[in-house]
């Protein structure tokens, strides 16, 4: 098996460039199917796939390799070795030909160019474009998927799609050098939703629960959006809004509006007036700085267009500062361009927990409430079973907090405590009746709190990098947790650092390599990767988590 490559089912891919890294007898296969079919390495084809049937492999002519953030296939040829027959097929004059994704993992790992592919792959999964893989193989529904999203490439860069920034069409279109900035002219008409409404869908805020203001909110194309779908949302605008009454929400999105603000006092102004009327959480979005954002003349800290109007392009690193300082909080980056920044303190603690939390251990099938009675008692009438029967709806709450917890639960957090209690004295006495008639419940119990405890773990190594909260500021059923799995608060900080530092030793690398690689999660090439889909991330060892 090869070291290196893009495995795909049964293949691996490989560029040109690795060939000396194969062993011979690989290097042999291709030099002899690259003959049969009179293509050069390099000059017709790029990348090689092969096979478990060593005798079959494939030539691929990928021409945009580098300078493509998702190169086009152009053409390829399949070599049949013992029949010596070749099969080519070209997509040159196709209107939708297939796409390559992660095409870092063609290259060697010392490759100049592999982190700058990595870091637009990794763009491109914080976002989840390749959350559907039936979506992304072709040119047109690439497209279509990254439009959607809200999203362009440019180069090897994810660019949210937030500001109108096409030229004029002719010089009567232009203003006076003395005339106005237009900024309502970067307002765009949407099909969709914008990119930072679409994360909050993604991370279950937009359940109807919460209110929303947009402020800015252009031609209103997202609030439609949102109203259609059952959620309150109200939103202002200078220009297409100004009537409207700017007032507080439990979100307030601020989407690519600081970027167009050419005084900096005004943009500052704008950036704390929606952070001061966010309930919760405000949505700032902005567009970042690309090799296409150099057009037009120099402005201030920007750029004038042609149109009159202004932008600000930002890197993701500049857009993190400028809110840190602005606003005096740790914004958190939850795709290119946008950042969380929490007004609600227990609200990002909850956030940010969620996003650790291994929902694949925790949302597995639960046992039902056995309704049989005990054996034993089968002869007379079983007056618990009775109880359990009347109650049952609020016993399976119960068990599945439990579950979730993977802890004693406490009364506040039981909706239907009263009644639980009124019929069985307590919450305790409810949960053993549970287990009693649970097959295996210790041993479950143990796994979901052994798992519960390494989502922890991993939370509070993320918190090494950070502004430690006091523990009286943790949200309720953080301090619960700490206390149930660390006993002290102190304790459950050394527990996360502890797990950052053990991330630094190889040898605790290899062994959770090997333990995932057992539990079927991934495949291990001993001593040197374990490859696996990123959807199953939260399946593995706490110390690869972190």
């Amino acid at each position: 098996m090869n070291k290196i490559g893009k495995n795909v089912a049964q293949h691996v891919y490989v560029h040109c460039s690795v060939i000396e890294e194969l062993d011979a007898p690989q290097q042999e296969l291709i030099k002899k199917a690259s003959t049969l079919a009179s293509a050069q390495m390099g000059g017709d084809f790029n990348v090689i796939k092969l096979g478990q049937d060593k005798n079959r492999l494939t030539l691929l002519d990928y021409p945009g390799f580098f300078y493509e953030g998702f190169p086009v296939l152009r053409r390829y040829w399949t070599i049949d070795l013992d029949s010596k027959v070749v099969t080519f097929r070209s997509y040159a004059d196709s209107l939708n030909p297939p796409l390559l994704h992660r095409k870092e993992l063609l290259l060697s790992h010392d490759h100049p160019q592999r982190a700058e592919f990595s870091a637009l792959t990794s763009a491109a999964e914080q976002i989840g474009l390749f959350h559907d893989p039936l979506r992304i193989g072709f040119q047109r529904a690439w497209a279509a998927l990254l439009a959607q999203r809200g999203y362009r490439v440019v180069d090897h860069s994810l660019l949210p799609i937030g500001n109108d920034e096409s030229e004029v069409t002719s010089a009567t279109e232009e203003e006076g050098v003395d005339a106005p900035i237009q900024r309502h002219r970067t307002a765009l008409t949407r099909y969709g939703f914008s990119a930072p409404i679409q994360t909050l869908a993604r991370f279950g805020f937009l359940d109807g629960s919460k209110t929303i203001f947009d402020y800015g909110c252009g031609r209103g194309d997202d609030l439609r959006g949102l109203r259609e779908n059952g959620i309150t949302a109200a939103g202002w605008d200078p220009h297409y809004a100004p009537n409207e009454t700017k007032h507080t929400a439990q979100i307030i999105t601020l989407g690519f509006v600081i970027n167009v603000i050419e005084d900096t006092e005004e943009r500052l102004a704008a950036l704390q007036g929606a952070y001061h009327l966010a309930e919760e959480l405000l949505v700032v979005s902005a567009m970042l700085a690309n090799p296409e954002a150099l057009r037009g003349k120099p402005y201030g800290d920007g750029v004038l267009t042609t149109r009159n109007t202004f932008q600000k392009y930002y890197t993701q690193g500049e857009l993190r500062a400028y809110l840190s300082e602005s606003l005096n909080e740790d914004p958190i980056p939850v795709g290119p361009g946008i950042f969380y920044v929490f007004k609600d303190k227990d609200a990002e603690q909850r956030f940010l927990l969620d996003r650790e939390i291994n929902r694949r251990n925790i949302l597995r099938p639960l046992q039902p409430i056995s309704l049989a009675p005990r054996q034993e008692k089968t002869i007379r009438r079983d007056k618990a079973q009775e109880k359990v029967e009347q109650h049952r709806a609020c016993l399976d709450e119960l068990w599945t907090l439990y579950l979730s917890l993977g802890r004693e639960v406490d009364r506040c957090e039981v909706v239907h405590a009263d009644e639980l209690v009124a019929a069985f004295g307590s919450i305790p006495a409810a949960l053993r009746l549970i287990k009693a008639r649970q097959p295996d419940a210790d041993i479950l119990l143990e796994k979901i709190r052994r798992s519960r405890m390494n989502d922890l773990r991993v939370y509070f190594a993320q918190w090494q990098f950070g502004r430690h909260t006091p523990y009286r500021h943790l949200e309720n059923q953080l301090q619960r947790d700490v206390k149930a799995f660390f006993c002290d608060y102190p304790s459950a900080l050394q527990a996360g650092r502890e797990l950052l530092f053990a991330a630094g030793q190889p040898e605790a690398i290899a062994t959770a390599c090997r333990e995932a690689a057992e539990s079927g999660i991934g495949w291990l090439e001993e001593g040197e990767s374990l490859q696996l889909p990123t959807s199953l991330i939260v399946q593995l060892p706490a110390v690869l988590r972190t």
